[in-house]
């Protein structure tokens, strides 16, 4: 089980760390300092002091040597009884100030403890303390010889002074050898003192360095562990955002901690799990409905809610062209297949343009163009590149029927009707509480629907009203015709779809004698409009326009129109 530390207590932790190393080496610092700091007051307080009275010591030894030796000479110039008296005057100072220094030695020594020195201190201490011992029980021996030869030479007992005066000099040679000896020992611990010290520090310097690099070491290591663990799932999420954020959607990320990144960690794969439905809604609902009208509806919820704007659309409706002589040929299951190839190839062009599939009337398609999905300045353009982009399909599809049917099928061939127009329309949800509908209403729906059906009525397959034609570009168009459709007082230029510019010439001069009969039909110069439609079918034999043309011509002929006559058909059937 993973253990919680948030990232606060794992940045605390470091600098805690870094605290109890920084202490440790101090702490090492300090007990070193104190060791050196120990020897040093030791020297100063115990071994300084101890060899300035034994300094002392041996000066005064010294200074009875030369009273004794000053008495000799004395004794040869026979000033025996002034020097005696000196002498034992001088001697006797002296050997009050020599007790007092051994007196002050040994103070020194008793005040010492030795559980509270270094082991090397007390070892030395007690050696020093011996030798002192020794030395001055020599001096009493010494100080004896002094007094019985100085006694001899009062009573004038000069025979046994030379004897007296050879143990004199014998323990002379004793004491000065047991100074020696302690000023050596005390010589050798100094200089051992000083090397200690000296190793002391050595060892403290390395000490340091060591201590201070392990701490580095080891706080730069614990650091880098607990950054890692911090940066690595922020890297990792940073890498998963960018997973996302490029449409991976299976992105996951493992748990590892329990601070505040494996909170984000569980956030982030509970988002993408949301992005993930949010997909399978899209897909699965993209195939009923757009799937940007799907992602609209589920990213603002009130798109939901019944009701709608008014927008300037375009709008297309595409009828397939024989659908009910396949339907009484063939079974439901081969009409549907049939059926299902053309949708989804007659679909092609209009996601490819940016259009919006609003519905599949039998095998008819209605679609739109227009914001939010397209840009208002494209969205005529886009329709009509669209319808005629089917229309060039058609002729593969056709094609295609053997093989999707497994039979060859007589009649006429598969071919389409378009019908586009571009006006205000209501685009919004429709419905009732438990089924709704977001979708495009109103009159310019209804008059794309009536522009599809008029094709039938003039031969064509893709026929535009005049506001679509205004705002498209780079498509050959003609005018073919002024109707007045159900349900509009107005009349509606319509326009036929022709091909894309560059047009053939055929196509052009198609056009343009076209455009000179129905102007001169307009004006009722019903000669001249004939002579204009034939020509057209000179070009183009079965050009049906030309046709419906000529055909209302000769009934005009034979039965002339009224006086205020404006040239509009009237096409009351859908």
């Amino acid at each position: 089980m993973l253990k919680t530390h948030s990232i606060g207590t794992k940045i605390y932790s470091i600098a805690l760390s870094l605290v109890l190393l920084m202490i440790v080496v101090s702490s090492a610092s300090v007990y070193m300092v104190g060791e050196v700091r120990q020897e040093l007051e030791l020297q100063s307080t115990t071994f300084l002091p101890l060899s300035n009275h034994i300094a002392d010591i041996e000066s005064r030894v010294l200074e009875g040597e030369v009273v004794i030796e000053r008495l000799r000479v004395a004794m040869e110039d026979d000033r025996l009884h002034m020097t005696s008296k000196e002498s034992h005057q001088i001697i006797r100072e002296a050997s009050i100030g020599i007790h007092e220094e051994f007196a002050g030695a040994r103070s020194i020594l008793d005040s010492l403890n030795l559980d509270d020195l270094s082991k090397d201190a007390a070892i030395a201490t007690t050696k020093v303390s011996g030798s002192l011992a020794g030395v001055e029980q020599q001096y009493r021996d010494y100080e004896a010889q002094i007094n019985r030869l100085l006694d001899a030479h009062d009573a004038s007992d000069f025979n046994s002074m030379p004897l007296l005066d050879q143990m004199l000099t014998q323990s002379e040679v004793r004491i000065y050898r047991e100074l020696d000896a302690l000023r050596h020992q005390m010589e050798s611990h100094v200089v051992a003192a000083i090397e200690k010290v000296v190793e002391l520090e050595n060892i403290l310097n390395i000490l340091m360095i060591a201590l201070t690099t392990i701490a580095a070491l080891l706080g730069l290591t614990f650091a880098a562990i607990v950054t890692r663990r911090i940066v690595t799932p922020m890297k990792s999420l940073v890498e998963g955002l960018k997973r996302v954020g490029a449409g991976d959607l299976e992105t996951t990320l493992a748990v590892t901690t329990r601070d505040e990144t494996a909170t984000l960690a569980i956030g982030f794969n509970e988002m993408v799990e949301g992005l993930r439905a949010k997909e399978r809604i899209t897909d699965t609902f993209g195939k009923y409905v757009d799937s940007r009208v799907v992602d609209a509806l589920i990213s603002n919820p009130s798109m939901t809610k019944p009701g709608g704007d008014r927008r300037y659309m375009t709008v297309l409706f595409a009828d397939m062209r024989g659908f009910t002589g396949l339907s009484e040929r063939l079974s439901p299951d081969a009409l549907v297949t049939l059926l299902n190839v053309y949708l989804e190839d007659m679909s092609v062009p209009i996601q490819e343009t940016d259009g919006v599939i609003d519905k599949f009337i039998g095998d008819a398609i209605m679609a739109y163009w227009g914001p939010p999905f397209v840009d208002a300045a494209h969205q005529a353009q886009n329709a009509c590149t669209a319808a005629l982009r089917q229309l060039n399909l058609i002729a593969a599809f056709q094609k295609k029927v053997p093989e999707i049917l497994g039979v060859r099928i007589d009649g006429d061939p598969i071919d389409i009707h378009s019908g586009i127009a571009s006006g205000p329309a209501l685009v919004g949800t429709v419905g009732s509480a438990h089924h709704r509908n977001y979708t495009i209403m109103g009159d310019t729906v209804n008059l794309a629907a009536r522009i599809e059906g008029a094709c039938k009525t003039y031969g064509v397959r893709l026929l535009v009203d005049e506001a679509t034609r205004k705002e498209t570009k780079g498509i050959l168009f003609r005018e073919i015709d002024a109707l007045r459709v159900k349900g509009r007082s107005e009349p509606v230029k319509v326009f036929e779809a022709m091909v894309f510019d560059p047009a053939p010439e055929p196509k052009q001069r198609l056009a343009r004698s076209f455009d000179a009969g129905l102007s001169a039909y307009r004006r009722g110069s019903f000669d001249e409009a004939i002579s204009a439609f034939q020509k057209c079918l000179e070009i183009e034999p079965q050009d049906g326009p030309s046709k419906v043309f000529l055909n209302r011509l000769d009934h005009l002929k034979n039965s002339p129109p009224p006086s205020d006559w404006d040239g509009v058909f009237d096409m009351l059937s859908k």
